[in-house]
């Protein structure tokens, strides 16, 4: 492969607009500093330029739209009843899934800032606790209920004993062993292969389609944004989805810790979906 030149990748950048700061070029691997065509300076390897990975700032500031804060919301329950949006800032006025309207900024709901009245209500007692999950006839072995997300030991009706949080089994988050019934012990094996395949695949991604996955650029952590599938690992694995198309950037989202905790199995997309996705991914590779 011939060796690309300064004046080459200088050139490259000023097609799309941009302006190459740095003096010196070493390889595609080695960044250099750049400047957009709205004057934000950033440092980007060429490899990534070429892979559409553009300014970070102006991603950051693209202005989302009424219908991508409407399916945000919608994600988490909760309905969108303003009919204009004029920034993040603004107050636009929601619906909590408890039916609760008040209002909120676009900026204070992508940091979960959720419903004044449900933070208001009274905590659920350890009583109500194990008399709802013991309606269904699992039983709860942990002898303190501390909040909504904190992890409680049950025993199903088979006596599988597993964690999950009041939070998680409200939203149908139930024993793993029972799940496993319908599986032989090589599909449970084979399971884990496909989870820990697409899960590197996924990280794989989010580090080169970072601008696609991640625009705002929130911060990811076990108790922070987690990387989250729209269609699930487990629905891929039950329909023989390959891990590629399942990990495509398109499948991807930042999604608040306790809201992918709570969405735990459930697919936000359908099966068609994933596929456009993963074909609007492929054509943009073809492009580069």
């Amino acid at each position: 492969m011939k060796k690309l030149t300064y004046e080459y990748i200088k050139s490259q950048f000023e097609l799309e607009g941009y302006k190459l700061l740095s003096k010196k070029f070493i390889n595609v691997m080695t960044k250099v500093k750049v400047q957009c065509p709205d004057n934000h300076t950033y440092k980007v390897k060429y490899n990534d330029f070429q892979q559409k990975h553009r300014c970070p700032e102006c991603a950051r500031l693209r202005k989302k739209t009424l219908k991508e804060i409407k399916e945000y919301m919608a994600l988490a329950d909760y309905k969108l009843l303003s009919t204009k949006y004029i920034n993040s800032k603004q107050k636009l006025k929601t619906q909590c899934d408890r039916g609760h309207i008040y209002y909120v900024s676009w900026n204070r709901f992508q940091q979960g800032n959720r419903c004044i009245k449900c933070a208001g209500l009274k905590r659920k007692t350890y009583e109500e606790v194990k008399s709802y999950i013991e309606s269904f006839g699992y039983k709860l072995l942990s002898t303190e209920y501390i909040n909504s997300d904190s992890s409680l030991e049950v025993i199903c009706d088979r006596g599988h004993a597993f964690r999950t949080s009041w939070h998680r089994f409200k939203r149908g988050d139930r024993c793993f062993e029972c799940w496993k019934r319908n599986y032989t012990e090589e599909e449970i094996k084979e399971f884990k292969t496909y989870k820990e395949n697409v899960i590197q695949i996924s990280n794989q991604n989010f580090c080169k389609y970072y601008h696609i996955i991640n625009p705002k650029n929130v911060k990811r952590g076990k108790n922070k944004y987690h990387l989250d599938h729209i269609y699930s690992i487990r629905e891929g694995f039950r329909n023989n989805i390959l891990p590629k198309i399942l990990s495509n950037p398109y499948n991807l989202r930042m999604l608040w810790c306790s809201d992918n905790i709570a969405k735990s199995d459930r697919s936000d997309q359908t099966k068609q979906s994933l596929y456009k996705g993963y074909l609007k991914f492929k054509r943009g590779q073809e492009k580069i």
